[in-house]
Parts: structure tokens; sequence; C-alpha cells
């Protein structure tokens, strides 16, 4: 009743809604927990001539969020530019290199063509 029916290996995608929930219940429990996580904003970067480009752009990040993180990582895409993402289990460092990896699947997918993935990452704790 409650397992998921296909088990789909990478983030666990999610709407923004959900995400603001999923995040609201970890923030309660890390409380008395000594878990780490990380939350990171990654912002596709750049503007192309055509909006067929645009649109490549954000479905290659698409793939390159839910292949690059594991099972037990959220996600959530924001708009055609933002995906927030929730890494469980995860110091900074731990989180750049995961970050990282989302940039350079992108890039291996999607090459560079005037744009490029940003991001900024902090403990889900200090994050407001």
């Amino acid at each position: 009743m409650m397992r998921e029916e296909n088990r789909v290996n990478g983030a666990y995608l999610v709407s923004s809604d959900e995400f603001r929930k999923i995040y609201r219940f970890l923030s309660r429990s890390m409380e008395r927990d000594s878990r780490d996580a990380q939350m990171a904003l990654l912002t596709l970067e750049g503007a192309a001539e055509e909006a067929y480009d645009d649109f490549r752009a954000s479905e290659m990040l698409d793939s390159a969020v839910i292949r690059s993180l594991r099972r037990g990582d959220v996600a959530a895409k924001l708009d055609n530019r933002q995906y927030m993402v929730i890494l469980m289990d995860t110091d900074k460092e731990n989180g750049k290199i995961a970050t990282d990896r989302i940039r350079r699947n992108w890039r291996a997918e999607f090459g560079a063509g005037g744009y490029d993935v940003t991001y900024d990452i902090g403990d889900i704790r200090t994050v407001v």
C-alpha cells in the first residue's frame, strides 16, 4: 500500500510543495539526530539564441539531477532553470562532490553552448 511500485534509481523527484514538506520533516527530525544532510540550489545559467536550446539544456539538467544522485536523495524542479536537492547523510565536502557530478554529467550530455550549471550548498540545519 505504501511501498513504491516502480523502484527507480536516482533521486526521488517531488513537486516543490512536497519538497518543502520533506525539508520541514527532516529539519525537525535532525534536531535530535546526528545525521548530516546538505541542501543545494542548482541553477542553469546563460541563454541561447533559440528557445529550443533553453528547452534542451533544461531537459538535460532534469536527467543529470536524477541520474547523478542516490535513491535516498530528494530533488524538486522549481522552474525551467532551477532545482533544489537534499543530499542525505552527506557533509559539505561530499555534497560538493555530488553537485559537481551533476554538473559533469550535464556537460557530458549537453555540452556547454553558452550555458553553465552553478550551485549554492549548505547544511540543511542552517538553510532558511
